[in-house]
């Protein structure tokens, strides 16, 4: 698959608020904001699930507003969570059918390794009727011109980078150069695709936001937000 890249495109991957690296995540996202975009959604709403929650960040804060917030994740648990924990992938999750009132998935937690679609009928098993589902994806490919779909029927496309970094160093003598190599891939499903899965899955009255001001989602909006109503 080859890429080509349009104008902008490096600010857009590395410097925008959207960061990649999970190392900056927590001082470069606006975690906060987040958050009130959630609570907003959550109104009346009591039992939560973090659905790929990481370290915690949003699961927390929500939890310190007096929500009861679990967070899954496949990873192993990690320090200092003031929220019920649960290690599983996001296919199989050991809680009971219908328990949730609302559930998230940020920061492009989606388990690709694992079928999308079995996720989110998971999911809609442990909501609640009218419970509330929002997902959040990067929007990075709208700065990619790709050649091909790489995902089985248009389901979305699979976005690799490798790019080098050159540092300089020096000392008292000489300088010389570090050619570092970096590189990285995600897959990004395709909006139409996601709506149909999602009301195959059970999920209804789907909504989409470019960023967490509400604001309507375009091909140029630095996040692709889906909230959704469970029947």
């Amino acid at each position: 698959m080859r890429l080509r890249f349009v104008l902008g495109w490096r600010r857009f991957f590395f410097e925008e608020p959207y960061p990649f690296s999970l190392d900056d995540v927590e001082s470069r996202d606006d975690t906060d904001t987040q958050v009130e975009f959630l609570t907003t959604l959550f109104g009346g709403c009591q039992t939560i699930i973090d659905l790929g929650c990481g370290l915690g960040r949003h699961a927390c804060r929500l939890s310190a507003r007096g929500l009861t917030v679990i967070g899954v994740d496949a990873a192993p648990k990690p320090n200092g969570l003031n929220f019920r924990y649960v290690k599983s992938d996001l296919s199989q999750i050991p809680c009971e059918s219908e328990s949730a009132d609302a559930l998230y998935s940020m920061y492009s937690s989606l388990d690709y390794d694992r079928d999308i679609s079995k996720q989110l009928r998971e999911w809609s098993r442990i909501a609640k009727p009218k419970a509330i589902l929002v997902i959040d994806l990067a929007n990075r490919g709208s700065r990619l011109k790709l050649a091909r779909d790489s995902f089985e029927g248009g389901k979305g496309r699979m976005i690799s980078l490798r790019f080098r970094e050159r540092r300089y160093q020096c000392n008292l003598s000489r300088r010389w150069n570090v050619i570092s190599v970096h590189s990285f891939s995600y897959p990004e499903p395709r909006l139409p695709w996601m709506l149909t899965a999602l009301a195959e899955a059970g999920w209804h009255n789907q909504s989409v936001f470019g960023d967490f001001d509400f604001s309507a989602y375009t091909t140029k909006s630095p996040r692709l937000i889906v909230v959704a109503c469970r029947r």
